[in-house]
C-alpha cells in the first residue's frame, strides 16, 4: 500500500512536467514562422530583412521574435533600418516595418560616401542618388561602413548635419554644399548661388532663403547672404536676370545687382541709383509682403564669455543648437538660456544630450571618430 502511494506521489509529480514539456512543443511546432511580409524597406530586400530576423535557431519562433524586436531595436546586419517593428498575423505570420535611415550628403572620395544625420557612413558606391547634396570642401579620412564619417574638421561635419537639418524644415533643398579655403559656405540650390559666408545666422539665413525664392519666379544667378543675421539688413542678388525677376527682387526688397534686359527703364521706377543697384532694407520687404520672421527667442544681445568660442550641441529635444556658449558654469545659447540635456564634466569640456563632449573654446568634438 506504501509502494502503491509511493508510485502515485511520483506520478503527480510527473504531470506538471509532462504539460511544460507538451507546451514547448506546441510552442514550437505552431509558432513556427512560415511567412514574413515586409514594408516600408528601399534600401533593404525583403529577403534580406527576413533572413536578418530568423538568424539563429529560436529565431525560428514568432512568439520569440515579438519578444526579441519588442523595442524597435534592429540587427548591425541591417544598416539603413532605423527601427522595426513586428505584428503577428497568425501563429506562423509576422508583418515587420522598417523604418530606414536615409542619407543626406555625400562626399566624392574614391567613390561616393553618403551618410545619414548623424554623420554615419550608411553606403560607400557609385551609385547616384536625386535630392542627396554633395558635399566639395569637407575632407576625410578612410571611412568605414556603418561607422562615424572621419572628418578632418569636425566642426565642418557638423555644420554640414546642422545645414542640411535647416534646409530640410524649411522644405528647401540643395545640389551642393562647398566649402573655400576660409570655411565660408557656398551652396547651390537649383540655379540659385547662396553664399552663406561663415557658420554664423544659420538659422535666420536659411528661414530668409526660403521666404525670399518663394516670391521669385525662377530665380537663377548669385545671392548673398554673408552678411546677413536677420535684423534687417538687405541681401545682394547678382546675375542676369530677366526684367520680370529684377522687378520681383526691387519688390521685395533685395538688392539687386545684374545685366537684365529693361534693366535701366525699370531702374526709374524703382528708384535704381546710377550703379544698377536698389537698397532695399529687409524691415521694407517684411510690411509689403506681410511677412513676420518667426523667432522662438527674444531679439536680444547675444551672450559672450570672454575666453570661450561658440560651438553646436543637441539638446534633451534632439534639436541641434548652434553658436551656443558657456556662460556662469552653464551651457547657454546665443540670447543667453540655458541649453537643457548639456553640462559642463571635471575636464572643463560640454557634454551634450547625444553624449559628444566638445572643447568649448574651440568648437572641436573630441570623442568624434
Amino acid at each position: 500500500m506504501e509502494e502503491i502511494q509511493r508510485d502515485r506521489r511520483w506520478l503527480l509529480r510527473l504531470i506538471p512536467l509532462a504539460v511544460i514539456v507538451t507546451a514547448v512543443i506546441v510552442i514550437a511546432l505552431v509558432f513556427r514562422v512560415r511567412n514574413i511580409s515586409v514594408q516600408g524597406n528601399t534600401r533593404h530586400t525583403g529577403a534580406e530583412i527576413a533572413e536578418s530576423l530568423t538568424d539563429g535557431r529560436l529565431a525560428k519562433n514568432t512568439l520569440y521574435l515579438m519578444w526579441k524586436y519588442r523595442s524597435g531595436d534592429v540587427s548591425e546586419t541591417l544598416p539603413y533600418a532605423n527601427s522595426i517593428k513586428l505584428k503577428m498575423s497568425g501563429p506562423q505570420t509576422l508583418s515587420v516595418t522598417i523604418d530606414e535611415k536615409e542619407p543626406i550628403a555625400y562626399l566624392e572620395q574614391s567613390g561616393k560616401i553618403y551618410f545619414d544625420k548623424d554623420g554615419t557612413v550608411l553606403e560607400i558606391s557609385e551609385e547616384s542618388y536625386g535630392g542627396i547634396p554633395l558635399v566639395v570642401g569637407l575632407e576625410a579620412g578612410e571611412p568605414v561602413l556603418y561607422q562615424k564619417l572621419p572628418a578632418t574638421s569636425s566642426t565642418q561635419l557638423r555644420t554640414v548635419l546642422n545645414l542640411v537639418q535647416l534646409l530640410d524644415y524649411n522644405e528647401l533643398s540643395a545640389e551642393e554644399i562647398r566649402f573655400d579655403s576660409n570655411s565660408e559656405i557656398t551652396m547651390r540650390t537649383g540655379a540659385v548661388s547662396v553664399q552663406l559666408g561663415q557658420d554664423e545666422y544659420l538659422e535666420e539665413k536659411i528661414a530668409n532663403l526660403k521666404a525670399i525664392l518663394d516670391t521669385m519666379d525662377e530665380p537663377y544667378g548669385t545671392l548673398h547672404m554673408e552678411n546677413f543675421t536677420g535684423k534687417g539688413e538687405a541681401v545682394t542678388w547678382s546675375g542676369t536676370g530677366s526684367e520680370e525677376e529684377t522687378e520681383t527682387a526691387v519688390q521685395t526688397g533685395i538688392t539687386v545687382d545684374g545685366s537684365g534686359s529693361g534693366q535701366e527703364e525699370g531702374s526709374q521706377e524703382a528708384g535704381m541709383t546710377d550703379d544698377g543697384t536698389v537698397q532695399e532694407e529687409a524691415q521694407g520687404y517684411e510690411e509689403q509682403q506681410g511677412y513676420e520672421e518667426q523667432q522662438e527667442v527674444p531679439q536680444e544681445e547675444p551672450v559672450e564669455d570672454e575666453g570661450y568660442g561658440s560651438f553646436m550641441v543637441f539638446n534633451s529635444n534632439g534639436e541641434l543648437i548652434y553658436n551656443a556658449t558657456v556662460s556662469q558654469g552653464m551651457v547657454v545659447d546665443a540670447y543667453g538660456s540655458q541649453i537643457s540635456g548639456c553640462y559642463i564634466n571635471d575636464a572643463g569640456n560640454v557634454v551634450d544630450a547625444y553624449m559628444n563632449e566638445i572643447d568649448p573654446h574651440t568648437g572641436d568634438v573630441l570623442n568624434l571618430q
